[in-house]
């Protein structure tokens, strides 16, 4: 909340509660009463536009941080690539995301596929933000998952390697 509104919702309150406490207290008409509440509502409101700083501690400065810490705490930019191995066969992104959004907030799934026949290789990568991913290795590993026993660890980084073909051909060029 801003300033702005917590005060006008501070003299809506305010008006209120006099316009109850003169009914009650001043056997006077309830436009005199109500033009007494709302006279007393305009000097606590202007009271609390000098002072709501001091007595609520609020400023437009600490408003942006804890806006930032928010922000940094669900969006963190470091993120950790988690290696799952021995998934099932049948198991797909979704239920591999659901399976890991219980530690945290996912980045990313991705599951591996034979090249040639487009088959599930059994084993995949989640990107998740650094904080969580540990918390989801730890838990996560050796656990059940659709009758099989997951392998969840960090991922190493990844390499490039050649094609069978591409080595052959820097093989001929030597030779040449």
């Amino acid at each position: 909340m801003t300033e702005k509104p917590l005060l006008a919702l501070i003299s809506l309150c305010g008006v209120v509660f006099l316009g109850i406490c003169f009914q009650s207290l001043l056997p006077t008409s309830p436009i005199f009463n109500l033009f007494i509440g709302s006279l007393l509502s305009i000097i606590i409101t202007t009271f609390l536009e000098k002072n709501s700083s001091k007595i609520f501690n609020i400023t437009s400065n600490n408003i942006k941080k804890v806006k930032n810490i928010k922000e940094n705490s669900k969006f963190s930019k470091e993120t950790k690539t988690i290696y799952v191995g021995n998934l099932p066969y049948k198991a797909n992104e979704s239920q591999v995301r659901k399976l890991f959004s219980e530690y945290g907030r996912v980045k990313s799934v991705k599951l591996m596929k034979d090249r040639f026949t487009g088959k599930r290789r059994g084993f995949g990568f989640v990107e998740m933000p650094a904080a969580k991913a540990d918390l989801a290795i730890a838990s996560l590993n050796n656990s059940l998952f659709g009758d099989r026993t997951l392998k969840v660890t960090q991922a190493n980084k990844h390499k490039e390697t050649p094609l069978k073909n591409e080595v052959e051909d820097k093989q001929v060029t030597a030779e040449l």
